[in-house]
This record gives C-alpha cells, structure tokens and sequence, in this order.
C-alpha cells in the first residue's frame, strides 16, 4: 500500500484529523506536476514492520497524462523485494485531487503543496471496504531528499495528527527505481 500510490499519487495521503479546510493548491498545474517523483519518506500510524524512522527501500513514481486519466507507474520494495505497479487514476472536481480504484479498494490523493521542483507533500485515504487507513507521503524531485522539504513534511503531518514516531524516511538506497524505466 505505501508505496503503491501516488501509489503513491500519487494516490498519492488523508491524513488523521484532516479538516474539510484542506485542498490542493487552487492553481494545481497538473503539467508541472508530471514526470518522476521519488517517494523519500511516509506518516503514517499503521506501519509497525519497520525500525524507527526507517520505512524500506525509496519508492518512486511516475505521474503522466493518458487520455482523460493518469496513468501512475510505480515501484517499492515489499519485503525486500522490488515491485512495479501501473496504476490509473482519475481527477476529481477538485485541481490536485485524484482517486484510484482497485479491486479490492478505493485511493483518494490530495497534493496538499508542492513546488513541482523540489517537493510534494501528499495525502492519501485507503478504503477497503468500512475500513480507511490515512496517511501522508513525501515525494521529491531527486534521491537526495531536501532537509528543508522533510521539515515542511514534518510540519505538515504534525497538523494532521501524525507524531515524529509515525513518519519514516526510505531507505536511500535506490534499487527498485531502475524498475520506473524499464
């Protein structure tokens, strides 16, 4: 799940005690926002299989425009083993929102901000059946991160209830990424 969305959306992250208040930047450009993105980091309260502060290997995603959806194209490391994903995704009524549906459940993404250069910081709510799991991710533009958008993440996710405990930064080491080009 955390590195499916965007699989992230992308997909992507509604996060504990999130208000209506929260939106996408009303002048989302989802153009700028394509391309590769590099999941560094995830808040979330329900991953417990991993030592403190340490989420896994990166995952990454890339977010491109097929027709009237998104196609996402993503990869993550599942229990020490790389997975690819493609994923479609449709954009909501609202700039910066986006939904997929998989058999089994539902993803809402909301890009809560971004820069479309450096960072972005997602929201993601899982419906599988009566259940909703939230969390937040951290996508970046490149593998080394940026202190100044892991802080933004940590600022952000403490607003949406999550403590320093629930956020996990990947892994650098960036074995699963050459899966995005192939």
């Amino acid at each position: 799940m955390a590195g499916r969305l965007l699989a992230g959306l992308l997909g992507i992250c509604v996060a504990l005690g999130a208000s209506a208040q929260d939106t996408a930047p009303k002048d989302f450009d989802f153009s700028k926002f394509s391309g590769q993105w590099y999941e560094i980091a995830v808040a979330s309260d329900v991953i417990q299989h991993f030592p403190p502060g340490k989420a896994g290997r990166l995952g990454g995603v890339l977010v491109r425009r097929r027709g009237q959806r998104l196609e996402l194209l993503s990869v993550h490391d599942s229990s020490g083993s790389c997975v690819r994903d493609v994923d479609e995704a449709v954009q909501t009524g609202t700039p910066g929102r986006f939904e997929v549906h998989r058999e089994m459940e539902r993803e809402e993404v909301l890009v809560l901000t971004t820069d479309y250069t450096t960072y972005a910081v997602l929201e993601l709510s899982v419906h599988r059946g009566a259940e909703t799991q939230k969390a937040m991710k951290l996508y970046s533009r490149n593998l080394r991160g940026n202190q100044e958008a892991i802080k933004k993440f940590q600022e952000v996710a403490a607003k949406h209830g999550f403590s320093d405990r629930d956020i996990h930064l990947f892994d650098p080491d960036n074995t699963c990424l050459h899966l995005l080009n192939s």
